[in-house]
């Protein structure tokens, strides 16, 4: 029993108390995480945005390839450089469908969007898993905080 307990002690130094803001969370009722296709033309069914990076107008393919639907949980973490991240596990279905569009569209843009607000748009180097990081964002905390609050 007693070795049990020191174990368990152990487990919860190494990964930390169960500190709520580092654990995966679902997405809450009104939350939105969309993910679409970048354009670098207007097309009829595409939506005119503004690059954050660029300042420029960008044009998002609709419907998104994901959504909220889509997605199981996020968490905030930190990358391998050790700089705020958000990590997203999408649910199987969603999985395909990120890995259908990815491995079909390597060298494209795709653009990240959290309750209407772009806040990437990096370019698909290789199909992403199930789970993947957003990085180079601003506020990871209001973002997380955004999706996972209700």
């Amino acid at each position: 029993m007693r070795l049990t307990s020191y174990a368990c002690l152990a487990l919860a130094l190494a990964v930390g108390c169960n500190n709520q803001r580092q654990m995966p969370r679902a997405l809450s009722k009104n939350a939105t995480l969309d993910i679409h296709l970048v354009s670098v033309t207007k097309t009829p069914t595409s939506k005119e945005v503004v690059s954050p990076a660029t300042k420029t107008p960008i044009y998002l393919v609709t419907p998104p390839f994901i959504s909220a639907a889509d997605v199981a949980t996020v968490q905030q973490s930190q990358d391998s450089s050790q700089s705020p991240a958000l990590s997203v596990m999408l649910t199987p279905a969603g999985a395909a469908q990120m890995a259908k569009v990815t491995s079909a569209n390597s060298g494209s843009q795709i653009a990240f969007v959290v309750n209407g607000a772009l806040i990437g748009t990096p370019t698909i180097r290789a199909p992403i898993p199930q789970q993947f990081q957003i990085t180079g964002v601003m506020d990871f905390n209001k973002i997380a905080e955004q999706l996972t609050t209700n």
